[in-house]
Formats: structure tokens, C-alpha cells, sequence
């Protein structure tokens, strides 16, 4: 029986020495259908999700610093993707994701990005989200 929880463990629990492009391309390959134990509710459970998020969050935006924007553009789409699975609201990963679309010339997908991203920001917050496209892009 396969169990993507286990292989996410196993990625982090074992004493390998894979390198960290080959460990995230891996993450990836199993965050495709979305988080571990998304559709799981259960209060003991919540730690256990948060930390695995935690996790996840920190090795991809790791694995991002490392990733050239120019050249693995769509290799960093998925990572931001893996990121909003995660955590809708990541900034960083906005201003990722953001900044790929546009070098693929989809200047549009990126607006609406932005303004789904300030949006749901607004749902939540109750305020707006405190940087303009424009600002978000050029920094």
C-alpha cells in the first residue's frame, strides 16, 4: 500500500545525504495532490500537520534560494504552488510565483495572482494587504 505520508518521512527521517535538489524534487513529486492529510480533521492531528507544514515551507523556501528564476521557472511555479498548498498566504512565494509568471510573459496570470492572493489576505485579515503589485514585482 503506498502512503504519501510515509514517503514524506522517509525524505526527512532517514540519514541519507541526498542532495537537497534531489530531496525537493521528490517533495514535489508528492505534494502534486495537494497537503498530507488534508481532508484528515482530528485535534490530536493539528500538531502533527502543523509541524509537517512547517517543515515542508522551510525546505522548499530553502530549495528556492538555490533555484535559478530565469532558467527553472516552471520548476519554481511548482514550488510556490507546494508553498500556497501549505500556506495560502505566503508572501514570499507570491512575489516568486509572481515574478516567474511575468519572465513567461503571463503578465495577466501574475495580476490575477496578486489580486486573489490580496483578496483572500482581505477575507482573512480584515485589511488590506500592505503591498502593491508594482512594489511586489520590482523588489
Amino acid at each position: 500500500m503506498y502512503i504519501d505520508l510515509r514517503e514524506y518521512l522517509n525524505l526527512f527521517t532517514n540519514n541519507d545525504t541526498a542532495e537537497a535538489s534531489i530531496r525537493a524534487d521528490k517533495l514535489l513529486s508528492l505534494l502534486r495532490t495537494g497537503a498530507f492529510l488534508q481532508e484528515t480533521h482530528y485535534d490530536w492531528l493539528d500538531s502533527i500537520k502543523a509541524e509537517i507544514s512547517n517543515s515542508v515551507i522551510e525546505t522548499l523556501l530553502k530549495y528556492s534560494e538555490s533555484v535559478n528564476i530565469n532558467t527553472e521557472t516552471e520548476k519554481m511555479i511548482s514550488i510556490c504552488n507546494a508553498i500556497f498548498c501549505f500556506d495560502e498566504l505566503n508572501e514570499h512565494a507570491l512575489k516568486l510565483k509572481c515574478k516567474c509568471l511575468i519572465a513567461l510573459g503571463n503578465h495577466t496570470l501574475a495580476k490575477n495572482t496578486f489580486a486573489k492572493f490580496a483578496l483572500k489576505y482581505n477575507e482573512i485579515y480584515g485589511e488590506d494587504f500592505g503591498e502593491t503589485y508594482q512594489s511586489l514585482i520590482t523588489h
